[in-house]
């Protein structure tokens, strides 16, 4: 169910609707929101895989206001993946890249990866 307010999420439930895994444009439309005001983190993880594949910030944000949301992990899928929306964008470069947003206190990116490498 979509939520009414612009309010940030206060928890995870509130972040995704977890019934479903199609991205759902509400919360497509509230990641995007997050991300132009900056309420968002990278996950040390995500940055350091990020800087290993010559992907920068400021390409990881483009990819998730521009790229398209691809598919969405909820609780007890079959390979035991944090929740999230997965966007994948082209870079300049011609490059593929897929990027996970998962909450936790916030809005996280999780995983930066190269499609097709």
């Amino acid at each position: 169910m979509p939520p009414d307010d612009q309010d940030p999420p206060a928890k995870l439930e509130e972040a995704f609707d977890l019934s479903t895994p199609k991205p759902l444009d509400w919360e497509v439309a509230r990641i995007r929101r997050e991300v132009r005001k900056g309420n968002y983190l990278v996950s040390p993880h995500a940055f350091t895989r990020a800087q290993q594949r010559g992907i920068n910030p400021r390409e990881i944000r483009r990819i998730i206001l521009d790229g398209e949301a691809v598919s969405k992990d909820i609780p007890g899928n079959p390979h035991n993946r944090k929740p999230g929306i997965n966007f994948e964008g082209t870079l300049d470069d011609g490059r593929r890249f897929r990027i996970k947003v998962s909450w936790h206190r916030g809005y996280v990116v999780v995983t930066v990866h190269e499609v097709g490498a």
